[in-house]
């Protein structure tokens, strides 16, 4: 996840390197959600609207949900690693 347009998005490519480099592990996918026009995405109640639920490829919330669901496998699978090299 990083912020801004497309500043963001290389940033967050430069640093992948970097994070490997102290043992971390980044995850191989970008996500981007841009910020610009979330207000019509968003009820006052913090709910996506129907226009936001509408989009093609399923808008922020499915962005967001991929996400997740890739930051847990691989927390899943470097658990399972950790555990195997002790």
């Amino acid at each position: 996840m990083s912020h801004g347009a497309s500043g963001g998005a290389r940033a967050a490519t430069d640093l992948k390197e970097i994070i490997s480099e102290s043992r971390a592990v980044p995850l191989p996918s970008s996500t981007a959600l841009t910020m610009a026009g979330m207000g019509e995405l968003i009820d006052e109640d913090g709910n996506l609207t129907e226009v936001a639920k509408a989009r093609p490829y399923g808008g922020p919330q499915k962005a967001l949900d991929d996400a997740l669901g890739e930051l847990k496998w691989y927390s899943d699978a470097l658990a399972t690693a950790r555990t195997a090299a002790q």
